[in-house]
């Protein structure tokens, strides 16, 4: 039979493991307290506007100034947005543009930024993306997907079909060889 300290040391040992591991603490607790709020999480917004000021910055640094301009208007599109939990003042947002440029044309001075690589295409890429879905009258309205531009049917009838198309070439085949 164990003797009777060797088993409350055991039973000791595995309550003391199970509390290091988080183990019997309630779902969603760290150590440390109790999961952070929402308000600690980026809204969509706060990230666009914080995105777009980088760009605006980088392509200030680079001399693309209605690239700038664009990410500017962008960023404060975003800042004025409804849906924003906290919004920055147009002072505070000047002055971000402007440390982001600084920062940019820094970043520029030490070569740590190409102005002709493709960061900055791909940064100027997603302005215009920004550009044309914030300038639309109503921002919830996205613009309907694109197909191939093809001419509008005439009559609501289905597509030509594929034996159609096969007959139309034969005959014009027809018509160049007479």
């Amino acid at each position: 039979m164990t003797p009777i300290p060797i088993l409350c040391f055991a039973v000791v040992l595995l309550a003391g493991a199970c509390t290091t591991t988080g183990g019997g603490k309630d779902r969603g607790h760290h150590r440390t307290g109790p999961p952070k709020g929402p308000h600690h999480i980026a809204h969509k917004h706060d990230r666009l506007r914080h995105r777009m000021v980088f760009a605006a910055g980088v392509m200030a640094a680079c001399g693309r100034r209605k690239d700038a301009r664009r990410a500017a208007w962008n960023a404060r599109v975003a800042n004025k947005s409804p849906k924003r939990p906290g919004r920055w003042s147009g002072r505070r947002l000047g002055k971000a543009l402007r440390r982001s440029t600084d920062a940019a044309a820094r970043r520029r001075d030490a070569g740590r930024l190409r102005c002709r690589g493709p960061e900055v295409a791909r940064i100027a890429y997603r302005i215009d993306k920004v550009h044309a879905r914030l300038s639309l009258r109503d921002p919830r309205v996205r613009p309907p997907k694109r197909v191939a531009d093809r001419p509008p049917r005439r009559d609501n009838s289905e597509p030509p079909r594929r034996r159609d198309r096969e007959r139309d070439r034969s005959r014009r085949r027809s018509e160049r060889e007479s």
